[in-house]
């Protein structure tokens, strides 16, 4: 038996704290942090001003160029002008010598355009990650199908800048993930959504996600690995430091989470964080209300090459049961030319929905002899959403293999083609 990916992890990881939130300096503009800091040390004498381990991060650098600033005003403010530098009129030293007058002023001009490119910078950052947010709910936007639109949010999260992400549904009050997405590591993905799955949380006032069902809003955890109302299976297994969780709303109720973490680049999350997963989640959420209509309609009507038109049911209100299959229509299709194209898509003895329109399209690409990769661009979805379609269509074509698949493809379309039916 193959050992657990998770304790792999944890063998690599002491565990240890990451310095600094949010978006992380650049190695560029750290090291021009670090002399500008120098120099204020030089001018004043003061050299506890800073722990460079400490200084990593954009929000941490206006800390501490706030601080260099008081500094060398309240140095400005009591300089003896007119007096030689290094002394005070009297001859006497000001902290071991006075920093001439023009040093002060120049050293005081280069921290505020060094505070003033950080922020511009910052703000940047912000927006581009805004931007893309946009573009990964337009991307969404084409997925018709509940269960590839919810694997393909998890790998959108990490579109956003993010490393690993989570989406989960609520159930009867608990909470329960969906999938798992780890960009890197599809098996510690595989035993983190495990995790959640085996140890499902009861969603009450003594988890933090708790607020976001009271509230709506999204949330930020800083300490995830000593907060004792965190979903501990998950914290464990997962080894997050910080993590930012949205609700995702449909119909004006809370129906899932979407929880996302930067764990490869060591970057503890903050509220610009939040704010990006906050807009993610409520745009999904209007997704999610779609597809769970389209869904329904799919399982009672599919239109497979425009062979079936027309939809005989009524809109039901959309929920997260986004893949519960519809009963069995009660009256049995008529005996004519789509007699057998119904009784391919129709729901199985065992409850099985038909198949939707993603999983359609994927079949027609099988037809065609594409590979799952070349379906995957095709489609513009992940290889793995592909090998999840595959999976479905061969069970709900009772089918044990890809060849299966198509030769009940190929015959449906030759059934299709008998002349008078």
């Amino acid at each position: 038996m193959s050992s657990s990916r998770v304790e792999f992890m944890r063998s690599r990881d002491p565990g240890a704290p990451w310095p600094g939130r949010g978006y992380l300096l650049p190695a560029g503009r750290r090291e021009q942090l670090r002399a500008l800091l120098g120099r204020v040390a030089d001018l004043t004498g003061r050299d506890d001003l800073w722990d460079p381990a400490l200084v990593v991060d954009y929000a941490a650098a206006h800390d501490v160029i706030a601080a260099g600033w008081e500094i060398l005003l309240g140095a400005l403010g009591t300089h003896p002008v007119g007096h030689p530098a290094g002394t005070n009129g009297s001859g006497a030293h000001l902290n071991g010598s006075t920093p001439a007058l023009d040093d002060l002023i120049d050293l005081i001009r280069d921290l505020k355009a060094f505070d003033d490119d950080i922020r511009d910078e910052r703000l940047e950052l912000r927006d581009a990650a805004l931007g893309r947010v946009r573009e990964a709910l337009a991307a969404l936007r084409r997925i018709d199908a509940t269960a590839t639109l919810v694997n393909e949010a998890a790998v959108a999260v990490c579109s956003l800048g993010f490393d690993r992400a989570i989406v989960s549904r609520i159930d009867h009050g608990r909470w329960l993930p969906e999938t798992v997405y780890v960009g890197r590591d599809a098996r510690w993905a595989e035993e983190i959504l495990a995790a959640g799955r085996e140890n499902p949380v009861v969603l009450d006032e003594n988890v933090p996600e708790w607020e976001m069902v009271r509230r709506g809003t999204a949330l930020l955890i800083s300490d995830a690995q000593q907060n004792p109302g965190v979903n501990r299976p998950i914290a464990e297994t997962s080894l997050s430091r910080s993590y930012v969780a949205a609700p995702i709303v449909a119909h004006g109720s809370v129906v899932g989470f979407l929880h996302a973490d930067c764990y490869y680049q060591k970057r503890n999350l903050d509220e610009t964080d939040r704010e990006v997963l906050a807009a993610f989640g409520e745009g999904l959420g209007y997704a999610l209300a779609r597809s769970a209509v389209l869904d329904r309609l799919n399982a009672v009507r599919v239109d497979l090459g425009n062979l079936v038109s027309g939809v005989t049911t009524a809109l039901p209100v959309a929920d997260w049961s986004l893949h519960r299959p519809l009963d069995p229509p009660s009256d049995p299709p008529a005996s004519n030319g789509h007699a057998f194209l119904q009784t391919f898509l129709a729901p199985g003895e065992d409850g099985e929905a038909a198949l939707t329109r993603r999983e359609v399209e994927v079949l027609r690409r099988m037809a065609e002899g594409d590979t799952n990769a070349r379906i995957a661009r095709r489609l513009v979805i992940s290889e793995g959403t592909v090998k999840t379609h595959v999976k479905h269509i061969l069970r709900k074509l009772g089918a044990s293999n890809r060849a299966e698949a198509v030769s009940r493809w190929v015959q449906l379309e030759r059934q299709q083609r008998v002349p008078g039916e």
